[in-house]
């Protein structure tokens, strides 16, 4: 009884402690958040880098508000899984409708006596880190427009975070679903189909969670009500203070990548069944969207994007690895897919030539001159300007 008491007194002991640990730390984060810093956004937080250079004419303020206003918590949304949430900003605005804004941006609903054209694609379409005016497709629409058969084209961009060609398809299902039918429907895919090598697209471990999680206490079994517990707990003790620090000081603590012809060090080892398998998946997909725009009337075109790892000019290339990849202890990351799946797919659209729909613009960046991106993967205005060349180049040329 008496063993039982003490144990009991040391285990609230440290309970208390713990706690009070906890406190000290809070306490240290709201004094170290709060100390004056050049920038507040995700990019300077994780990079620890100057973004004067990749910005000029902004101040840090308004960097931070650019920042800001692209990055920020997606938004359910029945079938795809998830979207880009609503937001009005002075760089970023995305409509109800699920779209950003760009330039002479046409009104919702597309006229019908008028090209409609959606572009679809991942978080490098939609244009992180950019205002409405530089991404991708305000650059594509200004292009267009110059050629007499689009002078009137509406475009639309519906690029959302992590989105490839999978969800891109059931996206255009359900724009055809409530009578939203483009006359040209691009799909600018690349990088996040080597990314989601297994198919199932970002938040699916989350959304599996959240069902776990909602199933009936009652119907559970034993074993199921004690992963359950142990999954929340995990949860809880994510948001401590404590796990914050544990987690800078792991960041802080992690062997920097290294530069050079050191590839096993900044791209991570080739996964042969992922690549197998996403290259498989893209080419049923394409079928997929090309049998439902023949159903509708719509011209498809698929564009390969241009990537960081893929036929970029070597000072370009080194310049960005000693800018960003060279500040993430892993690399490359999980967009390490891309270094080995580019060429195979360069195979793929050569067996494609004779498919007008195919694009092939992932050399867009072989002659580039200058920085290309704004961080490790999304494109700065040049950059989306080659890329918009590319595709425009394609449509006007078979008019």
């Amino acid at each position: 009884m008496k063993f039982a008491k003490t144990m009991a007194q040391m285990a609230l002991g440290g309970i208390i402690a713990f706690a009070l640990l906890n406190v000290v730390i809070a306490l240290w984060f709201v004094y170290s958040d709060s100390r004056p810093r050049k920038y507040n956004n995700l990019i300077a937080e994780y990079y620890q880098m100057d973004l004067d250079p990749f910005y000029p004419g902004l101040s840090s303020a308004e960097i931070d508000q650019l920042i800001n206003e692209s990055f920020q918590a997606v938004q359910y949304e029945p079938f795809v899984g998830f979207r880009e949430r609503p937001r009005q900003g002075r760089f970023v605005n995305v409509t109800d409708v699920g779209y950003r804004l760009s330039s002479g941006q046409s009104p919702w609903p597309p006229k019908p006596d008028a090209p409609i054209i959606f572009v679809f694609g991942g978080s490098t379409t939609f244009g992180y880190a950019v205002e409405d005016r530089d991404t991708v497709v305000s650059l594509l629409s200004e292009r267009l427009r110059r050629h007499p058969a689009f002078a009137s084209a509406q475009v639309y961009n519906f690029g959302r975070a992590f989105y490839a060609s999978a969800q891109e398809s059931v996206l255009l299902q359900r724009l055809i679903a409530q009578q939203h039918v483009p006359t040209l429907a691009i799909f600018i895919d690349g990088m996040n189909d080597f990314y989601q090598k297994t198919g199932d697209p970002d938040y699916t471990d989350v959304m599996r969670t959240l069902f776990e999680q909602h199933k009936d206490w009652n119907r559970a079994t034993g074993r199921e009500k004690w992963e359950l517990m142990q999954r929340s707990l995990r949860q809880a003790i994510s948001f401590l203070p404590f796990s914050r620090l544990v987690r800078e000081v792991q960041a802080s603590l992690a062997k920097p990548a290294t530069s050079g012809d050191q590839r096993t060090v900044i791209v991570q080892p080739s996964d042969e069944k992922g690549l197998e398998l996403s290259i498989r998946n893209y080419r049923i997909n394409v079928s997929t969207i090309k049998a439902i725009a023949r159903q509708f009337g719509i011209k498809p075109l698929f564009v390969w994007q241009p990537t960081a790892m893929y036929h970029n000019p070597p000072n370009l290339a080194a310049q960005h690895e000693r800018e960003f990849v060279e500040r993430r202890p892993e690399g490359y990351g999980a967009h390490s897919q891309s270094y080995y799946g580019y060429p195979r797919m360069a195979e793929v659209f050569a067996q494609s030539s004779g498919d007008a729909s195919m694009i092939w613009c992932a050399d867009s960046f072989q002659q580039a001159t200058s920085r290309l991106y704004v961080d490790l993967l999304h494109y700065n205005r040049y950059g989306a300007g080659l890329l918009a060349d590319c595709i425009a180049e394609r449509i006007t040329a078979a008019q």
